[in-house]
């Protein structure tokens, strides 16, 4: 059955002088663990896991502790101590291993080939990690791993709070730029860049809103962050009048290797043109226009025309996002029949006096009828087009409603 374990692992062979000896550091340290509340138990090895085996067993704190010693300690410990490889245990077990020291003489015996073959390799390698050994029983490793060194989450959070909540963007701009100032700081100095960034928006109620911003390519000069940001916030009315604004940055990367020319200004910051001043952002041309375009509102954002499989002709063409695709095909029928350039979105009705057709001044007929027939299956659709010319030469795409006898215009030939 697995235990819940919780402990620390400290290596303390470099502090011991100073601390006054091991048997002073480990009373120093149970005594802090008591004043929090806690009970603990002590166990020393030459290995992170050896110790910690040992922590289960009671044996007295002794100056004079050393490998060999710590060695034959595990040796008597239960091989039940290592319940996280209970099958392998067991097969052990049937082969009569009781302790470890029992696979550490099969060990001196044989070798970890003989264990590998008939255990799983993690067992084996958690053997080598307790005793700390390589090929034979006796011998260190030439090699020891590095130890790993912690490394901290990199996490930006800066925050503004106002005299008094702040109800327009034009407001929000000054300490915007003053904590993108202070994040694309901290980003060079730690050699990094973003693509992503989130504000925070706190009103005096603590309601919050939270505003992504998201960048084509990481980036660790910010300028256009902060076109991205008003033109967001340009295009959405405040949510409330905010009482705190804050950064926050915490999805960043290396910054990829470039060559440059190295350059300090007077707080040590290395621009790319050998020059003191800030340096232009990279001019990315149309992807950072396409980006900010894609930030503006539904009703003002650009847009494209697309065909759409619709014979109902002011249905057969659709409004999708300007980076988006476009069908490239039509069918066979709207590309060998007459089809103007411009179809209107709701055709325009034509009145008629004396049987004569007018729509912005009069119309005559230039070409043979195209019907079409659809939508059976709901409200029938019966339609008679025509070319249609109007006094001014201009030409249209006309047609009759076959139901109603009315007239309409379609679309306008370019």
């Amino acid at each position: 059955q697995q235990r819940h374990e919780h402990g620390v692992l400290l290596e303390i062979s470099q502090c011991l002088q100073l601390f006054g000896g091991l048997k002073s550091l480990v009373h120093s340290i149970l005594q802090q663990l008591s004043t929090l509340g806690f009970q603990a138990q002590t166990g020393l090895a030459h290995t992170a896991p050896g110790a910690w085996l040992l922590s289960y067993e009671s044996y007295p704190i002794s100056e004079q502790d050393h490998r060999e010693r710590f060695i034959q300690r595990l040796q008597q410990v239960p091989l039940t101590q290592l319940y996280q490889h209970a099958d392998a245990i067991r097969q052990l077990q049937h082969s009569g291993f009781r302790h470890l020291g029992d696979v550490a003489r099969q060990i001196e015996r044989s070798h970890f080939h003989s264990l590998k073959k008939r255990f799983h390799p993690q067992l084996v390698q958690d053997i080598r990690d307790i005793f700390d050994i390589d090929r034979d029983f006796h011998q260190d490793r030439l090699f020891k791993a590095p130890r790993s060194i912690y490394q901290p989450e990199e996490l930006f959070v800066q925050n503004i709070q106002f005299d008094y909540p702040v109800a327009q963007v034009d407001h929000l701009l000054p300490a915007i730029d003053d904590l993108l100032t202070k994040l694309e700081r901290y980003l060079r100095q730690r050699q990094l860049e973003t693509q992503r960034l989130e504000w925070h928006l706190w009103d005096i109620y603590g309601n919050t809103e939270v505003i992504p911003i998201h960048s084509h390519h990481p980036k660790s000069r910010l300028a256009l962050f902060a076109d991205l940001t008003q033109i967001k916030l340009d295009n959405q009315a405040l949510p409330f009048a905010v009482d705190v604004l804050e950064l926050q940055c915490y999805q960043h990367t290396p910054i990829k290797s470039r060559a440059r020319t190295l350059a300090f200004d007077d707080d040590g910051d290395i621009y790319a043109d050998g020059s003191s001043r800030e340096p232009a952002q990279d001019d990315d041309g149309f992807p950072v226009t396409a980006l900010k375009l894609s930030l503006l509102s539904e009703q003002s954002a650009p847009y494209k025309l697309s065909y759409q499989d619709n014979h109902v002709p002011e249905q057969s063409n659709q409004a999708i996002p300007w980076q988006g695709c476009a069908e490239p095909q039509l069918p066979s029928l709207p590309q060998r029949s007459l089809r103007p350039s411009w179809i209107f979105p709701r055709p325009q009705a034509i009145s008629q006096r004396q049987h004569k057709l007018y729509w912005h001044g009069q119309l005559t007929l230039l070409s043979k009828a195209e019907r079409i027939q659809t939508q059976w299956w709901q409200q029938p659709l019966a339609r008679d087009y025509f070319l249609a010319r109007r006094q001014d030469k201009l030409c249209l795409w006309v047609y009759q409603d076959l139901h109603s006898q009315q007239w309409y215009v379609q679309g306008v030939f370019g």
